[in-house]
């Protein structure tokens, strides 16, 4: 399978494309000054919530798969309202991304759900 690049149509094929999929790394030191992440983190209990919400009270956006806890109907109720308060008192957003994942953002970043669809060719 051959890949091209969006511009300058330079051919990329499967030996020197990097797949992203497994790869991961351990983030040790701060953003830089003025910066933030994008974290993604599981749970798998609510008490692991309030951990993971650190992340967007430090300025970070976070991903939250919540599969593991997806068929228990009183603990999504929970860990919605818990982030719904988070993102008013901060003066950020949240919002789902599908069945099993959660986006919430700090003060000052907002999620657009209008769907984008660009325009052809």
């Amino acid at each position: 399978m051959a890949f091209r690049r969006l511009f300058g149509g330079e051919e990329r094929t499967e030996e020197n494309f990097l797949d992203l999929t497994d790869y991961s790394a351990e983030i040790t030191s701060a953003p830089t000054e003025g910066g933030m992440y994008v974290k993604i983190a599981e749970i798998t209990d609510y008490n692991q919530l309030r951990d993971v919400t650190n992340f967007v009270y430090d300025g970070n956006v976070l991903i939250l798969k919540v599969g593991a806890i997806s068929d228990d109907e009183e603990t999504m109720k929970r860990v919605t309202r818990d982030l719904k308060q988070l993102s008013y008192d901060i003066n950020g957003d949240v919002a789902g991304l599908g069945g099993d994942t959660i986006i919430v953002t700090p003060s000052g970043v907002k999620v657009d759900r209008r769907k984008y669809e660009p325009r052809s060719g």
